[in-house]
């Protein structure tokens, strides 16, 4: 029998563009473009703000972050209950449209 060697198959010059989002870890900054935008918890562990389509909540004793993700346009207008049990948002929109809002 005879025995042949494969050449290693070589990369198309043509790539596919992946499609993979990448998973936001950690923020630095604030723009405060977003009136009364920067919100201290009623608890007075967290300080909540939007930064473009993302809501961050920090927590200022474990320097930690996490992040609210469901609006697809910039926040534009943050609201949060006395008790701190419920956070609202709402996106900016363009004149003639209904702002979309969401209750978290």
């Amino acid at each position: 029998s005879k025995t042949t060697k494969q050449e290693p198959q070589k990369e198309s010059k043509e790539h596919s563009i992946s499609t993979q989002s990448l998973e936001l870890q950690g923020v630095i900054g604030f723009n405060g473009n977003v009136s009364h935008g920067l919100i201290l918890h009623p608890g007075d562990k967290h300080l909540i703000y939007p930064l473009g389509s993302t809501i961050v909540v920090k927590h200022l004793t474990e320097n930690t972050q996490h992040f609210l993700a469901g609006h697809d346009r910039s926040v534009s207008c943050l609201a949060i209950s006395s008790t701190g049990k419920y956070l609202s948002s709402v996106q900016t929109i363009n004149m003639g449209f209904t702002a979309v809002g969401l209750v978290w």
